[in-house]
């Protein structure tokens, strides 16, 4: 019979969760990713999301390319 335990450390730093509820509270304000964003805000996709709503995408590789590969 084989019996494993399991060691638990006491708790010293009071850090409730691993990461913050909002990661962008970490992202200075004048950060480029903001700027980013708001020109892809600015994107109006709603067309082509329309055309090609409940078709099927293609691939990203050949089915075939997996299976000579292995």
């Amino acid at each position: 019979m084989v019996v494993l335990f399991m060691v638990l450390k006491d708790d010293n730093i009071n850090q409730s969760m691993l990461v913050p509820l909002d990661l962008r509270n970490l992202i200075p304000k004048d950060h480029p990713c903001y700027f980013i964003k708001n020109v892809v805000d600015l994107i109006h996709c709603s067309k082509a999301n329309q055309e090609f709503r409940g078709t099927p995408g293609e691939f990203a590789y050949p089915r075939d390319y997996c299976s000579d590969s292995f």
